[in-house]
């Protein structure tokens, strides 16, 4: 679930020299001394924090790999999987609604830069207090499709108290 570059090892031959240790070949991760090649994957690393104030422009920059101007998130409810409904309270993501696109895959663009190691995003002054779980998706995919929305980049963690209790 999320992007880097990553060596693949294979497993050449099996040799048990305690067959009462380990009678299944190629389990253990001694066993696979030989490189095959790496697999890059694009994407955000993955696990990161974002802490944001409710009311106040929140802007966040996700860290990854082959990342792309035209990548794409969108925020859901810390608990939802990525191929819901954005939620609501976030300005960046109403904006588009209020436009007339869909609500099922309103999505924030990065701001135009060269790095593809890092991409900053403005999510606006949010609005509703709690955990959001950032779907990512790379500019390979359409970011039409909810389920494009595959990579979770981390959590924007929103304090204070909701704008329409204050």
């Amino acid at each position: 679930q999320h992007g880097g570059r990553f060596k693949i090892c294979y497993c050449v031959s099996y040799i048990d020299l305690d067959s009462a240790l380990d009678d299944i070949p190629c389990t253990e991760k001694s066993e696979f001394t030989a490189w095959a090649g790496m697999l890059e994957i694009r994407g955000p690393l993955g696990a990161q924090d974002f802490p944001c104030f409710v009311g106040i422009d929140c802007t966040i920059s996700i860290e990854g790999f082959l990342l792309d101007g035209q990548d794409k998130i969108k925020l859901v409810k810390y608990t939802d999987p990525c191929n819901t409904q954005p939620v609501a309270g976030v300005p960046a993501q109403e904006m588009l609604i209020a436009e007339g696109l869909s609500a099922q895959t309103n999505t924030i663009s990065p701001h135009p830069d060269s790095n593809n190691n890092s991409k900053t995003f403005s999510l606006g002054g949010i609005t509703i207090s709690g955990d959001y779980k950032v779907c990512y998706c790379s500019s390979v995919l359409s970011c039409v499709n909810p389920y494009d929305y595959g990579g979770v980049a981390g959590i924007v963690q929103v304090s204070g108290a909701n704008s329409d209790m204050v």
